[in-house]
């Protein structure tokens, strides 16, 4: 979005819908040509001479109920930790060196890892989607969070945790104290791919975008050309959030199965492996397989993940009789990834820990504190196993 659509918001007053009696009454801009400002809500110019003195191109004034406060404002067309992290240390010198002005930072969207950065380094900020931080002692204090972005601009930067892509992540959360290279990820799919017979493979491009999207977030570091995690628990929790809005968001082709075989997990599916042919491509996820590595909580589905074949993932008939169990619920993977590091438990097919962890936090409530208890009882473990 460009400067000129966010000042046309700005004179919308849309940040501060929702709130009554707090409204943006000016916005000046500094002309090129004159020392003349625009004042956007009569088209009339005013002189500049009453405004401070200022680097930046845009001032505004918001009245706060009958408080008046003019804002420097620092207007970015798209905000992420990384450009924080760059912009971040700049802002809040300005503003320690300047204790008299309100500083502010402007955009269509904040999320929410930028939002705290800001927070935690009180650093003004307020965005077109109606996230707001304004923070001015014995004067101001308000906030809003949590908006969706109400404007989307167009992705540059490549979702690290869709499709394909989350195969790196997956990668870097299996040993997460390593350093790697693009290599020797690219290296580690191919070796997973012939460890399972499935298609894990990706191009050094694609996993090189990928590791500029997690660092943008910054969720990894670079160390010259190798990649750090620096807290996988952050990384985990981030994808985590980002796995379950997409859950909400996507329709995945899932079949209801009854369970006539067992009450227990392991006997249950693989009475219903026996029924069906050509399924080696699965794995079981979710509260069902977490049971498996760090009992928890009771067991109401058993999800399974499977890899859609040619024709079908189903052949075979399946069970008419009643449940004495659990019932199935059986999907299809939306990525070859979700079937990496898959183990072998009691002769059933389980995912990876991490997959178990992202299944059971996306669907909440006791599934959530079954995802917490595997990550401190399991996950966390491995991780510091691998030192």
């Amino acid at each position: 979005m460009k400067e000129k659509e966010i000042i046309e918001q700005l004179n919308k007053n849309t940040p501060f819908k929702g709130f009554n009696g707090i409204r943006i009454t000016n916005v000046f801009l500094k002309s090129k040509e004159s020392e003349l400002t625009r004042n956007y809500d009569n088209s009339s110019l005013i002189r500049e001479s009453n405004l401070t003195p200022r680097k930046s191109d845009l001032t505004i004034k918001i009245d706060f109920s009958g408080i008046q406060i003019n804002f420097i404002a620092e207007t970015k067309s798209m905000v992420t930790p990384k450009i924080l992290e760059q912009i971040g240390p700049w802002l809040v010198r300005i503003k320690d060196s300047n204790p008299k002005e309100s500083y502010i930072l402007i955009t269509p969207y904040i999320s929410a890892n930028s939002q705290n950065y800001c927070i935690n380094n009180e650093i003004n900020f307020l965005d077109l989607s109606g996230n707001i931080f304004i923070k001015i002692p014995g004067k101001v204090m308000i906030q809003r969070l949590d908006q969706p972005n109400k404007f989307p601009f167009k992705q540059v930067l490549r979702n690290p945790f869709w499709g394909a892509s989350s195969r790196v992540p997956r990668v870097l959360l299996q040993n997460p104290k390593r350093t790697w290279g693009v290599f020797e990820i690219e290296e580690e799919l191919l070796k997973e791919s012939e460890k399972q017979k499935i298609d894990f493979k990706l191009s050094c491009a694609s996993i090189s975008k990928t590791i500029s999207s997690l660092e943008e977030e910054l969720l990894i570091r670079r160390n010259q050309r190798k990649v750090l995690v620096p807290d996988p628990k952050q990384l985990l929790f981030k994808w985590a959030e980002k796995y379950k809005e997409m859950n909400r968001r996507t329709v995945t082709e899932c079949l209801d199965i009854k369970n006539p075989f067992s009450l227990e997990i392991p006997a249950a599916i693989s009475g219903l492996m026996g029924m069906l042919n050509d399924i080696s491509a699965y794995a079981a996820t979710g509260t069902a397989a977490a049971n498996l590595l760090a009992p928890y909580t009771d067991v109401d589905k058993i999800d399974i993940k499977v890899i859609q074949s040619e024709n079908s993932y189903f052949f075979g008939p399946l069970p008419e009789q009643e449940s004495i169990g659990p019932e199935f619920d059986m999907c299809v993977a939306k990525d070859n990834g979700m079937i990496m590091y898959a183990n072998e438990i009691n002769g059933i097919r389980i995912a990876s820990d991490i997959q178990i962890y992202l299944d059971c936090y996306s669907k909440g409530g006791r599934d959530l504190k079954q995802a917490e208890y595997l990550l401190e009882k399991v996950i966390e473990k491995r991780w510091a196993d691998n030192d």
